[in-house]
């Protein structure tokens, strides 16, 4: 048994001591699917879930858990974040119900169309920098992190993709992602243009000295402040 399914056994017992605990909690079910999980966002799913979702239903057993109960911890996370961030919780707990209930003879998720905050056009990532915002970017991109972002905006690719590469994935001027690392999970291979291959350095191992919890890296991006002063008032 590995240490989240034991803790999870724990918090069960310790909630239910009669007896009632033997139900499967939402939470055991929940490390159970993400112990068979390997796509890349797992570890971004599990901060969802510990920081969100568990507290309200993880204690639950799966089969008790009322469709009102989802809504109201979806109203909850609206009311706080934003109907997109409902949405992505909504998801989670569709996809950990419905892993369950493949594999049971009795439950049903209590999970149905409609729930959902947003519309999936609404979802689509329209945004796009301008040409004077990336000037600006260009510009205010400075040191170790600053040689990050040029090549990030010169390959157009994923960010933990060039946190994680390595001298050896460099051939020539081409740049091999093993599929290890690749969303399809096949190699992928992108050419670099000679502006981008001045920015690799001269490391042995990682191409980018940039820690993956600097604060610059996290999901939100740049501070509003740094937003202002280097897009809307770049002088």
């Amino acid at each position: 048994m590995s240490l989240a399914a034991a803790r999870a056994r724990a918090l069960t017992i310790a909630e239910d001591p009669d007896g009632a605990g033997e139900a499967e909690t939402f939470r055991a079910v929940s490390e159970a699917f993400q112990g068979r999980t390997t796509i890349r966002t797992k570890d971004d799913r599990q901060r969802m879930l510990d920081r969100v979702i568990y507290p309200a239903i993880g204690h639950r057993p799966i089969g008790e858990i009322r469709r009102s109960e989802v809504v109201r911890l979806l109203d909850k996370i609206e009311d706080e974040s934003s109907a997109v961030m409902a949405d992505y919780a909504l998801a989670i707990i569709r996809r950990v119900m419905n892993w369950h209930a493949a594999r049971s003879d009795d439950f049903r998720s209590p999970i149905v169309r409609g729930m959902a905050r947003t519309k999936p056009h609404l979802r689509a990532r329209e945004r796009t920098l301008t040409d004077e915002e990336l000037r600006a970017l260009w510009g205010a991109a400075e040191g170790e992190f600053g040689r990050l972002v040029k090549f990030l905006l010169l390959t157009a690719c994923r960010r933990t993709e060039a946190l994680d590469a390595t001298r050896a994935e460099i051939d020539g001027s081409d740049w091999v992602i093993p599929g290890a690392r690749y969303k399809t999970g096949k190699d992928h291979l992108i050419p670099l243009s000679g502006a981008a291959l001045e920015l690799l350095g001269d490391g042995e191992d990682r191409l980018f000295d940039v820690k993956k919890g600097n604060i610059w890296l996290q999901r939100r991006a740049w501070p509003r402040s740094w937003h202002r002063r280097h897009f809307l008032d770049p002088s």
